[in-house]
């Protein structure tokens, strides 16, 4: 993360984790300067702990359906099988009914 986040011109996105369609949402565009980013997060969300707050690279060339952004959510139960040496993964289809 300390690496990506002194890339200059790299954009992210700052939200607490519990918020959802963009409420509360900042775009940071770093400068290469890692504690100027720590600055602008404890200025940004002085109200909020440090794992209450999500940051994520933001995607410059996103895939777009219908000329809208879209995003996947899914949820699997992964469970690990010693013997074989390989991991399962669970999918059900009406996770959200």
């Amino acid at each position: 993360f300390r690496r990506e986040i002194q890339r200059p011109g790299t954009t992210w996105i700052l939200k607490p984790s519990n918020s959802s369609q963009g409420s509360e949402l900042k775009l940071y565009r770093s400068s290469g300067d890692l504690k100027e980013f720590a600055t602008l997060v404890q200025e940004q969300f002085k109200n909020f702990n440090a794992g209450d707050i999500l940051v994520q690279k933001y995607i410059d060339d996103p895939l777009l359906v219908d000329k809208r952004k879209f995003d996947l959510r899914v949820f699997l139960l992964v469970v690990p099988h010693q013997e074989k040496n390989t991991l399962f993964a669970f999918y059900h289809p009406d996770t959200f009914g």
